[in-house]
C-alpha cells in the first residue's frame, strides 16, 4: 500500500478523511455559496482521477452525495459498473437513498445479476436488493 512519507499515512485514508471533512463542514454552513458549488467539482475530480485509490471511493461517493449535485444519479449509476464490490455496494446504497424512480429501478435491476455472481463478498448484492426494496414498484419487487 502506498504511503506518503511526508504525511505519514496511507493516502486513501487521508483522501477519505479530507472529503468527509468537506462534507461535514458544508453541513455546518462552513462554506460560502460559491465554495459550496466548487467543492463538489473537487470531489468529482478525485472520482475520475485514475490515481485515486479504490479504497477511498466509498467515502468520496458518500461525501459527493452530501452536496446533492445535479449529476448524482449518473455518477452513482456509473459506479455500479466498477469492479470493486464495496464501491458498487456504496453506489447502490446511495441510489437507495434517492427518491424512487423508474431510472433507478432499471439500473439497479441491471446491476443485480453481477452482484449475485460476486464470489468473495455479498455486499453489493445486498445493497442492490435493499435499494430495490426502497423503489416500491412492481418491477423492483419482481427483480
Amino acid at each position: 500500500m502506498y504511503k506518503n512519507k511526508e504525511i505519514g499515512g496511507p493516502w486513501w485514508q487521508l483522501q477519505s478523511s479530507w472529503v468527509q471533512g468537506l462534507a461535514e463542514s458544508n453541513k455546518l454552513g462552513g462554506f460560502s455559496n460559491q465554495q459550496s458549488k466548487a467543492i463538489p467539482l473537487l470531489i468529482a475530480a478525485l472520482m475520475i482521477n485514475p490515481q485515486t485509490p479504490t479504497e477511498a471511493m466509498p467515502q468520496i461517493l458518500r461525501s459527493y452525495s452530501e452536496f446533492k449535485p445535479d449529476d448524482l444519479g449518473r455518477v452513482l449509476t456509473a459506479n455500479l459498473d466498477r469492479t470493486d464490490i464495496i464501491v458498487r455496494a456504496t453506489a447502490a446504497e446511495l441510489l437507495g437513498e434517492q427518491p424512487p424512480s423508474e431510472a433507478n429501478t432499471r439500473v439497479l435491476i441491471k446491476a443485480l445479476p453481477r452482484g449475485l455472481k460476486d464470489q468473495d463478498l455479498n455486499d453489493a448484492a445486498l445493497a442492490i436488493l435493499d435499494a430495490l426494496g426502497k423503489q416500491k414498484n412492481a418491477a423492483a419487487n419482481e427483480a
